[in-house]
């Protein structure tokens, strides 16, 4: 199972070993936001 999600790198930091993968999506531009921010899909496995 897979979702796009906005984050920061301190994001990642946080939920680091809790076997989340990520995949870089690159910069967006999202309405509400001045400047264009990283997207990365996460990965999980359902338990």
């Amino acid at each position: 199972m897979s979702a796009i999600v906005p984050n920061s790198d301190q994001f990642q930091q946080l939920i680091a070993g809790k076997g989340f993968l990520f995949a870089d999506r690159g910069d967006v531009m999202l309405r509400g936001f001045e400047d264009p921010v990283r997207l990365y899909e996460v990965r999980w496995r359902e338990a």
